[in-house]
């Protein structure tokens, strides 16, 4: 009964956390889950993404190159990337702005991994994206 319930458990909360399959999708949103600062003397931090002042979520646009905040956020902001690269396994996208960001966006599971690079310190953060058009 025990392996049941644990079996159960593994399906459901595999499940409950899967993005979207993003093949083809040129705007999604994205949340970001997990985030973590380290400076540059060795210490590092897991925080909140919004410890970080990370937007609950982003809109990205692969076509116009952008990244931006929902209309319904407070913040208001956007930043344009100048590199995408798109196969059948993986979104890439690459910018500057007040440092260097480089995010992956699985295509299949929709799982996006971030870094950026500033003067002393990094951020790196770990969420998921699903397509605007549902």
């Amino acid at each position: 009964m025990k392996r049941f319930l644990l079996v159960c458990t593994a399906l459901f909360v595999g499940s409950a956390v899967s993005a979207d399959n993003l093949a083809g999708v040129t705007e999604m949103v994205c949340s970001t889950a997990r985030a973590q600062i380290c400076f540059e003397t060795g210490e590092c931090f897991a925080l909140a993404p919004w410890e970080l002042n990370i937007p609950d979520f982003v809109v990205i646009d692969t076509k116009k190159k952008t990244i931006r905040t929902t209309k319904s956020s407070a913040q208001n902001r956007s930043t344009a990337f100048t590199r995408v690269e798109i196969d059948d396994r993986s979104i890439t996208l690459q910018g500057v702005d007040v440092g260097a960001f480089s995010l992956v966006i699985d295509v299949v599971t929709g799982r996006l991994t971030g870094a950026i690079a500033r003067d002393g310190l990094s951020v790196s953060v770990f969420g998921a994206c699903t397509g605007t058009k549902l």
